[in-house]
């Protein structure tokens, strides 16, 4: 049923058909609330639409992926079996501080015992010295592993001892023998010692070089079969041999410029470490030498190695001082 006013509001003239299409299509919605809701969604989300598509062109260039590389210097992991280096780097810092000065350790009497053999190849780096003593547990092969391992390896001679009550073993030498027994007594050390070692390490409290002239000549012999020496006792023998290939005289007789015992405990140790710095860095080429150490004097020097670099001091092996090549 169709009243006077719908009439009226749909054209005056009271028929259906009188009305426009849109009309009829406007009525039509109106008088269904689900029809009509359904149609102002359908708007508002097309509206929605165009307007999110006109603030997002699709002809603006997206940025390219963030693409990380790998830097040349990100360390590859150690082979299995093969001792990392711990000092090659010297523990750089972030800043890199100039060298200025080089450095030796030898660590003596490896070879005596095997928590301290085992302790030295396992904490310290291979740019370590090593001095290996003629009474070690076969000492031939424990030259050859450290060789193997990359270190500078020295035979420490049994010579007897400044210090009273101090038993350097049979093949000792000694200022009070005589020459031709020295010379026997040397050659079954490096014969017992098998080779592999660049040269011959004489203890701070070696009695030997006290004669001049008998270890003077001895030392020669020594240089002049290739082999270098390193001296820790306060007194110096100067030896120099001619080289004719090279028309010029070469050193090849070292001089340790720090002596440090390492079983007096961890506070003379510090101490000793602390101390030598200085005299390392006014040097700008020095040698420490760490006598008899113990397992904790190990982990306390190879804990002290990881601050040189930060001093702009390098580690390097012994013989980079000579004039012999290793």
């Amino acid at each position: 049923m169709i009243t006077d006013a719908d009439d009226m509001d749909a054209g005056g003239d009271g028929s259906e058909q009188g009305r426009s299409l849109p009309a009829r299509l406007y009525r039509g919605i109106l008088s269904s609330p689900v029809i009509a809701g359904l149609v102002f969604g359908v708007i508002i989300l097309v509206a929605g639409l165009l307007v999110f598509s006109g603030s997002h062109p699709t002809n603006v260039k997206q940025p390219d992926p963030l693409v990380v590389t790998v830097s040349a210097e990100t360390p590859a992991a150690a082979p299995a079996g093969v001792k990392p280096a711990t000092l090659s780097d010297n523990s750089a810092p972030s800043t890199q501080v100039p060298v200025v000065a080089e450095a030796a350790l030898l660590v003596t009497d490896v070879g005596l015992s095997r928590r301290i053999s085992e302790a030295v190849i396992r904490q310290l780096p291979t740019e370590t010295s090593i001095a290996i003593s003629p009474y070690a547990t076969n000492a031939a092969a424990t030259i050859a592993a450290y060789k193997s391992a990359g270190n500078d390896v020295w035979l420490q001679i049994a010579v007897r001892s400044t210090t009273a009550g101090v038993d350097a073993g049979p093949l000792a030498l000694s200022a009070g023998l005589a020459n031709n027994e020295n010379q026997n007594y040397l050659q079954q050390q490096i014969n017992t010692a098998g080779g592999g070692f660049v040269g011959l390490y004489i203890p701070s409290d070696a009695d030997i070089t006290g004669d001049a002239d008998h270890w003077k000549a001895m030392a020669l012999d020594l240089i002049g079969k290739n082999l270098m020496i390193l001296d820790a006792t306060p007194t110096k023998v100067a030896t120099e041999l001619y080289i004719p290939q090279r028309e010029s005289h070469i050193s090849a007789y070292l001089k340790a410029d720090v002596v440090i015992p390492g079983d007096q405990g961890p506070d003379a140790l510090k101490a000793g470490l602390s101390g030598a710095m200085p005299i390392i860095l006014r040097e700008r080429e020095a040698i420490v030498v760490i006598n008899r150490p113990t397992t904790l004097a190990i982990t306390m020097v190879a804990d002290w190695l990881k601050t040189l670099r930060n001093q702009g001091i390098s580690l390097v092996p012994a013989s980079r001082f000579t004039g012999l090549k290793p």
